[in-house]
């Protein structure tokens, strides 16, 4: 976490793998463990398209229009937003975001 923060991750990595993550005071526990998945664009300059979301208890990941995972978690009822980028086999990334939106509801 930021600061020891507290919060919901919602991982994608630049080689293809994703989880969703619970992090207070600095360390994550994973609601939905690292997995490989063939949706997410990893040519250079490729674009993906992620939705994050948790409403209620119910936390869903999404990239290019496929579910990759939904958990369910009652653990926190607010926390941060933060946008990080990895790679787990150690090539640069870069990430630009756009067309960013959240809705607080």
């Amino acid at each position: 976490g930021v600061d020891g923060g507290r919060g919901y991750g919602f991982d994608i990595s630049a080689d293809g793998y994703f989880a969703i993550t619970m992090d207070v005071g600095g360390e994550p526990r994973y609601l939905h463990p690292i997995t490989r998945t063939a949706h997410t664009h990893r040519e250079r300059n490729s674009v993906n398209r992620i939705r994050a979301s948790a409403v209620g208890n119910t936390l869903t990941l999404s990239v290019n229009g496929k579910r990759l995972a939904e958990v369910t978690d009652d653990s926190l009822a607010e926390g941060m937003i933060t946008f990080s980028l990895t790679s787990l086999a150690q090539q640069h990334s870069e990430a630009r975001f756009s067309n960013l939106s959240i809705d607080r509801r």
